[in-house]
């Protein structure tokens, strides 16, 4: 399982179903077969089996066995990632000229944490403990790693600056009401 899969589009037209999430949230937690699944989340196996094929060929989740009880055949499944993030999400550039410097700076921090990730995006399946642990200790340790990084810290005091010359935003934003 890896800490994050960028999804391409099909992935993100697939995860943008509830019941889809609620499939693949499972699936984070434990791997399952399609029948157990369909029990847990109270779907008809036929529904479950379709939603399964579909996140497996889109590869959101993937086979980690095949356990044979008597003559019938058991696939396991699990989750690809323990995240997911649409590939779009990173595709967009404010049109505010100032702003537009600020998020270039926030992108490339953001690519730091992203480069972190790669490194070692795989989660380990020990047994010792749960990867959804192992993969949140990781993200908590990485991002630490990133921002004490002193040339990170520059970035975040360039981003502070660049940030400081949208005052009509902030202006905004002493207007909005409080909760």
């Amino acid at each position: 399982m890896k800490r994050l899969m960028i999804l391409d589009e099909p992935g993100t037209t697939l995860l943008s179903d509830t019941l889809n999430q609620r499939i693949v949230r499972e699936l984070v937690l434990s791997p399952y077969s399609s029948t157990e699944l369909s029990r847990k989340l109270r779907v008809p196996p036929v529904k479950m089996w379709r939603r399964m094929s579909k996140l497996l060929q889109a590869k959101v989740i993937e086979q980690t066995s095949t356990d044979y009880v008597g003559n019938l055949e058991k696939k396991i499944y699990r989750a690809a990632a323990l995240r997911y993030l649409p590939q779009y999400f990173l595709q967009f550039e404010p049109k505010h000229k100032s702003l537009r410097e600020a998020y270039k700076s926030y992108a490339e921090i953001q690519q730091e944490i992203m480069r972190d990730i790669a490194t070692s995006n795989e989660l380990p399946d020990t047994g010792l403990i749960s990867p959804v642990d192992y993969g949140v200790y990781a993200d908590l340790r990485g991002y630490c790693r990133t921002m004490l990084n002193p040339r990170i810290q520059a970035k975040i005091q360039r981003l502070e600056k660049l940030l400081s010359n949208c005052k009509e935003f902030e202006d905004v934003v002493q207007i909005l009401p409080r909760k």
